[in-house]
């Protein structure tokens, strides 16, 4: 089974998200607020780590702090950045330059 890490701090947002992936066979766990994602990322294993964010520029600075663990980990988690508002194209460029993969919502 897939495990995946989720930060969201739309609880609402979460919860539904939670939902969908577990019921396509994910293990989901997810965390509201960067430290929890942080402590949770280095205790742990995963396979995938979901950073959804509406904040302009907030996943970027999300991103920076979790690459310092992931650099760390023998087989670190794809990181995916769960975006809900199209920007342009300069943010998924930001996003390829960081090494993460950038998903529009719909």
């Amino acid at each position: 089974m897939t495990r995946m890490l989720l930060l969201d701090s739309d609880l609402n947002h979460a919860e539904v998200l939670t939902r969908s992936l577990q019921a396509a066979a994910y293990a989901v766990t997810a965390c509201s607020d960067i430290r929890s994602t942080l402590r949770t990322l280095s205790h742990c294993d995963f396979d995938i780590l979901i950073v959804s964010s509406y904040r302009a520029g907030e996943w970027k600075t999300y991103i920076d702090h979790i690459q310092k663990i992931i650099r760390k980990k023998q087989e670190p988690p794809r990181v995916v950045v769960l975006a809900r508002v199209y920007r342009g194209p300069q943010e998924r460029l930001d996003a390829e330059r960081k090494g993460v993969r950038l998903v529009y919502e719909r």
